[in-house]
């Protein structure tokens, strides 16, 4: 019989340790989930207020995008769907080094790094123009 209840209690200890394993996994999982989804809200009010600042269309045309409408509060990310361009293309040719890349937008990215805006922006213009192949 005590043979009976040591193992009881071994069984019971041994799937107290897998639950609390799980609940403390649980609790982390929901600690990243929680701190992702901060991020994400950031980069939100970020872009929110960049657009506020700069009164600029929300988007460009996908279809026939215009390269003269690149605007600082678009994220490399983007620019580099909407011109089908290489995901580190413009990462590499313009040497850029923040770790966000390409989730930032190119008016933060120069705000961080002390960049003139304007030349950031004629220079991310004519890297995507030599991309365009004329016929």
């Amino acid at each position: 019989m005590k043979r009976h209840i040591d193992h009881v209690r071994h069984t019971f200890r041994k799937g107290t340790q897998a639950r609390l394993v799980l609940i403390m996994s649980l609790v982390l999982l929901f600690g990243v989930e929680i701190g992702a989804f901060m991020r994400d809200i950031r980069e939100a009010r970020e872009i929110k207020a960049i657009h506020a600042e700069y009164g600029t269309p929300h988007r460009l045309d996908v279809i026939n995008p215009n390269i003269e409408e690149i605007d600082a509060w678009m994220t490399f990310e983007y620019l580099n769907i909407i011109f089908r361009l290489p995901e580190n293309y413009l990462q590499e040719n313009l040497a850029l080094t923040d770790e966000k890349y390409p989730r930032i937008s190119i008016g933060a990215y120069a705000r961080r790094h002390d960049i003139d805006r304007t030349t950031l922006l004629a220079n991310i213009r004519s890297l995507i123009q030599a991309t365009r192949v004329s016929p």
